[in-house]
């Protein structure tokens, strides 16, 4: 507007509540705030009296306060439009990728051909349940609501395929395409970290209660980074012999785990150092790398690959 003319204030806030079709009631002190902002951006509102009133514009019709565009911002546009494509069917995205794409098209950035993609998670996202799931999670975690969650099993020795959780919920992450809700449940022990995967979950309602506050010296977004999948249990210090100079290459260019560093050499080989959970997913991991690899620490953990790898022995024996 400002490009296009001069307006009083009455004016502005006219066609601002026209655009938004009366939904949105807009005060003059926001306007003025508005105004301000403006100014010290572009340094270069008008402001002039007409008569009793006084009239806004652009002094210089060239410039608006969205012309501080430069290539990092245009590339870093076009990376979000890349990653945003692929989540489709949740909702937040999809209003945040609208407005985005509003100001590509207004700046005539080309985002139908983009520098860089990410993986494509279509299969993923576009489950109707779990996109459901993640609103709703999303809206009760604003809304600081307790809820009440059942989850399916996949111990299909208990009684019951479906166990219930009363939880607080105080995260949603995305890890390995897949979604995850984190927060504090009573009958769990790990209290206030939690982990339910969003697409087992089969039914969310709202309980009363008292919610209870997340804990501060917890960083919900990195509760991953200690470990190789989302498995809980003890951190141990793990050391490997890496007894392939390939695979010794591989792991130097790609790490197991954030965690890793050299620890010299031992009879030839190389030695690397972990510190991280000691799960399921570790475990998987390491047998991965069969013979290329030797667990020498902890014992505790050498032990169970050990007997991991006699019962398969045994099994193709057979």
């Amino acid at each position: 507007m400002f490009q296009r003319g001069r307006y009083t204030k009455e004016e502005l806030l006219s066609a601002l509540e026209e655009h938004f079709n009366g939904d949105m009631s807009i005060s003059q002190r926001t306007l003025e705030n508005d105004l301000k902002r403006i100014n010290d951006r572009t340094n270069n509102l008008q402001k002039i009296r007409d008569g009793r009133v006084f009239l806004y514009s652009y002094e210089d019709k060239t410039k608006t306060y969205f012309d501080q565009m430069d290539e990092n911002v245009s590339m870093a546009l076009r990376g979000m439009m890349s990653y945003m494509s692929g989540l489709q069917g949740f909702k937040q995205f999809k209003e945040l990728q609208e407005c985005v794409y509003g100001i590509c098209n207004k700046y005539d950035i080309n985002i139908d051909d983009p520098i860089f993609s990410f993986e494509n998670t279509d299969r993923l996202y576009n489950d109707i349940i779990l996109n459901k799931n993640l609103n709703n999670l999303h809206r009760f975690i604003e809304n600081e609501q307790i809820v009440s969650i059942k989850m399916t099993s996949f111990n299909w020795d208990d009684d019951s395929l479906i166990k219930e959780y009363i939880i607080h919920p105080y995260h949603l992450k995305e890890y390995n395409n897949r979604w995850y809700l984190i927060g504090y449940c009573e009958d769990d022990e790990r209290k206030d970290k939690t982990v339910l995967p969003v697409d087992r979950m089969k039914h969310i309602v709202e309980r009363d209660g008292e919610y209870r506050e997340p804990t501060e010296d917890v960083d919900y977004s990195k509760i991953f980074d200690d470990r190789i999948g989302v498995g809980d249990g003890p951190i141990v210090n793990l050391v490997i012999k890496v007894r392939s100079q390939l695979r010794y290459k591989y792991l130097m260019s790609k790490h197991m785990h954030r965690s890793q560093r050299e620890l010299g050499e031992q009879d030839g080989c190389h030695l690397l150092g972990f510190k991280l959970v000691n799960n399921k997913e570790l475990h998987q991991q390491l047998r991965s790398y069969g013979d290329e690899i030797e667990v020498m620490e902890p014992q505790t953990l050498r032990d169970s690959i050990a007997k991991s790898i006699m019962r398969m022995n045994e099994l193709y024996n057979k």
